[in-house]
Formats: C-alpha cells, structure tokens, sequence
C-alpha cells in the first residue's frame, strides 16, 4: 500500500482519481452512518465488577457507556467529515448555496430611528418635569 502523501499526490494529478475517492469517501460516510444505528440496536453484554468492603460484586449487564461513546464518536468524526449532510448546524450566514438577502429602504429606517430618538427625548424631558 503508497504511503498517503503518494496518493494524494495523485489525487492532486488526476481529477478522475479524485473524484473515485470521493465517492468511496460518501459510501464510507454512509456505510459509518449505518453502523451507527446498528451499535444503537445490538446490545454489548459484559461484566462489571465493585469492590467494597463488604467484598466484591460482578454484574452482567449492557455495556451502555461504551456504545454511546462508539455512537458518539462517529457521529462527530461524520458531522466534520461531511457537514452539510451529517452535522447540526443550521445555516444562518450566507454562503454560496444559501446567500443572505436584506432589503433595507434607508430612509424609512433612518425617519423610525430619529423618531425614536425624538420619543426618547420627550419621555427624558417628561420624567425631569
């Protein structure tokens, strides 16, 4: 197997190369994505054990802690590797795909501002009276 660099570099020399990958990387995502349901629904028996001064205690029992931590795991690593489709951000700026549009009649908005201001003054004056 080429060390990473080397593939990348030919990644960088060949688009079709690229564009392979790519898409292996997308099923990877999902085929981690399913992977993620199926440690939800197999349950991982183990043993726990407490030792306290009356003695010891071993319990069989779910290994819940491990299987969030698998879960979570991957869910983070599939929420950076691919944002738009697995991560918890909702768009509030603008970008390419989803650009802000603000319509703003200046004037209008300028008129409510010394409005404002001018009802701000009248409450002042009013309250030192």
């Amino acid at each position: 197997m080429p060390e990473w660099r080397t593939i990348y570099d030919w990644m960088y020399r060949d688009e079709t190369l690229s564009a392979a990958i790519a898409r292996a990387r997308e099923i990877g995502y999902d085929k981690m994505a399913e992977e993620v349901l199926q440690i939800a629904d197999t349950p991982v028996m183990g043993h726990t054990q407490t030792v306290d001064d009356k003695g010891s205690t071993i319990r069989t029992e779910d290994m819940l802690g491990h299987r969030k931590l698998q879960i979570e795991t991957r869910l983070k690593l599939l929420a950076k590797w691919n944002p738009k489709k697995y991560g918890d951000r909702t768009t509030i700026a603008g970008d390419a795909e989803n650009p802000l549009k603000v319509d703003v009649d200046a004037k209008e908005l300028f008129d409510r501002i010394l409005t404002n201001m001018e009802l701000a003054k009248q409450v002042k004056s009013n309250e030192d009276s």
